[in-house]
């Protein structure tokens, strides 16, 4: 963050309090077997049953809670500070998230990622919704590689686990957490967990984030408020009920990018044959600006209006309107896990709401988006105890989520209102086999298969502006030919627009032939796709030591 911050932390731990090891979750290091005479195990849940890390055999990175908040990371894409491999970088539609350089480089609403984000046990589907659950947690796990088995299809890369906190039976604890640094950053997080009886305990958790932009034109700031309340109640010896519920809030003006530079046409330059035949004629203009502007700064709009375009003849005009942000995430889930004997069953439903509404800059355009999705989700999984030399795991997923978007984009001479609606219905079963040959070799084998049914219902109105007019030596001439604005109905447009179907209308500022044209495209399309695959696992496991493990 380019930020040395000056910290100032108070924890208060109320009567009763365990405190000592925060948002690590102590139980679960007690049981997995710490010792005062050295580290003791972490315990994951990695591979969809508690393990020590140590004996997860698939590449993992572990960050507890309390390492979390003393690096003070608040929002995703900072995790890159502490993952090897991993990095995310954010941007005004989501975080774009790679893993070993595999990850999908688009966020729009038509496409999926490839890295599984998944909160308290329930993948979210859209990478915007990774905002403002950065608090109070127990432990982040991060898998590379594939890991389609066990978190479904959008796992090419890798998932990343975001595991909160949960509430401690019997016990009234809490703690609290404040930071202050420069841009005026003040992060503040705290949590109470209070006890109902002996069996049941409730905990709330509350966080914010703020600090003012590192960018001159006011952009990548934060301003993020979040919540969350969970019960959890030991109903019986052998079954465990937990309800969780969340929002977030994220505000400000959002990120955004500066200029390094800008492509030139250099005609005094000959052409090249070959297969480079052309390239030659362009010659890259580093700007003078510091990478710190960002693009609305008055010296960014003087370097924009400055920038010819060559499809008008004539400079770009500045950019607007200011970018914003105001996004809201709303979640409920629950968790039972039922002890039946020849295994655990736990089953996960979860529905999860995103309202998205912000304007936004990316350089060469501007675009404003409102846009919601809603997803439900239900997974059950059997872990069945080991039978002989055999355990297993069997499962079941289903996911359906419906995203409307009302798009605005303006890149110069053409614009477009994009209004679409998209589902998606996925349903998968998978299963997973451990075979212990001896107390130190293991064969697993592990098979899924999902079924997506995804529908597309599009439709879109462009707008272009064709200048016609030319100077003496043939290159393009419309000084006074407008720009396309940002749009959602055509009355807004402040010039003459064809109707649907219309034929393009031209638009003359002299005798002769017209200075340019204006012209309408519109689409429509509703489609559907329909699409199966089966994916597979097989591993050999091997303690080579106590504390080592080949694989």
């Amino acid at each position: 963050m380019r930020a040395l911050l000056l910290t100032t932390t108070m924890l208060i731990a109320l009567p009763g309090s365990a405190f000592a090891q925060s948002a690590t979750n102590a139980a679960e290091t007690a049981e997995a077997g710490a010792s005062d005479e050295g580290l003791g195990d972490i315990v994951v849940t990695a591979q969809r049953r508690a393990e020590s890390s140590q004996r997860a055999a698939v590449p993992l990175t572990v960050i507890d809670g309390s390492t979390l908040l003393a690096s003070g990371i608040t929002q995703a894409d900072r995790l890159s500070q502490l993952v090897p491999a991993l990095t995310i970088q954010p941007s005004s539609t989501g975080n774009l998230i790679f893993l070993r350089g595999v990850g999908n480089f688009t966020l729009v609403a038509t496409s999926d990622p490839a890295i599984a984000f998944n909160y308290d046990g329930v993948y979210v589907g859209r990478p915007t919704s990774s905002t403002g659950v950065f608090y109070d947690l127990a432990r982040v796990e991060v898998l590379k590689g594939p890991q389609g088995i066990l978190y479904g299809r959008n796992a090419t890369g890798g998932a990343i686990n975001i595991l909160p906190a949960q509430p401690k039976l019997g016990e009234t604890s809490g703690h609290v957490s404040a930071t202050y640094g420069n841009f005026d950053t003040i992060n503040a997080e705290g949590a109470i967990n209070v006890p109902i009886g002996e069996k049941s305990a409730v905990r709330l958790s509350l966080s914010t984030s703020n600090h003012d932009g590192y960018l001159r034109d006011g952009l990548q700031d934060e301003k993020t408020v979040a919540g969350r309340i969970q019960f959890k109640s030991e109903l019986s010896p052998d079954l465990t009920f937990r309800l969780a519920g969340d929002f977030a809030h994220n505000g400000g003006n959002g990120n955004s990018v500066s200029y390094f530079g800008r492509y030139a046409r250099n005609v005094t330059v000959p052409v090249v044959a070959g297969p480079v035949a052309g390239t030659s004629y362009y010659t890259f203009l580093p700007t003078p600006l510091d990478p710190s502007e960002g693009v609305f700064s008055p010296a960014s709009q003087a370097y924009r209006t400055a920038t010819p375009f060559g499809p008008y003849g004539r400079t770009l005009d500045a950019f607007g309107p200011p970018a914003r942000i105001d996004n809201s995430f709303y979640g409920v889930n629950a968790e039972i896990a039922w002890d039946i004997g020849p295994g655990t069953l736990t089953v996960i439903p979860a529905w999860r709401y995103m309202d998205l509404d912000y304007n936004a800059a990316a350089a060469a355009f501007t675009f404003d988006n409102a846009e919601t999705a809603e997803q439900f989700s239900l997974e059950m999984r059997f872990a069945g105890k080991r039978v002989g030399m055999f355990d297993y795991t069997l499962g079941a997923y289903y996911y359906n989520e419906t995203i409307d978007t009302n798009t605005s984009l303006s890149i110069s001479n053409t614009g477009s209102y994009i209004d679409q609606t998209l589902t998606t219905k996925s349903w998968a079963a998978f299963g997973r086999l451990t075979a212990h040959l001896s107390d130190q070799v293991r064969l697993v084998g592990g098979v899924r298969y999902t079924h997506d049914t995804k529908g597309f219902d599009y439709s879109a109105i462009g707008a272009v502006i064709n200048c016609a007019a030319r100077n003496a030596f043939g290159a393009p001439a419309c000084p006074t030919a407008p720009f396309v604005p940002l749009f959602d109905q055509t009355l807004q447009l402040p010039f003459p627009f064809p109707a649907q179907g219309g034929a393009p209308i031209p638009v003359f500022t002299s005798p002769g032939p017209p200075n340019y044209l204006i012209i309408r495209t519109d689409t429509f399309f509703d489609r559907s796709l329909k699409s199966s695959r089966v994916t597979y696992r097989g591993a050999i496991e091997f303690d080579v030591a106590p504390q080592s493990l080949l694989y």
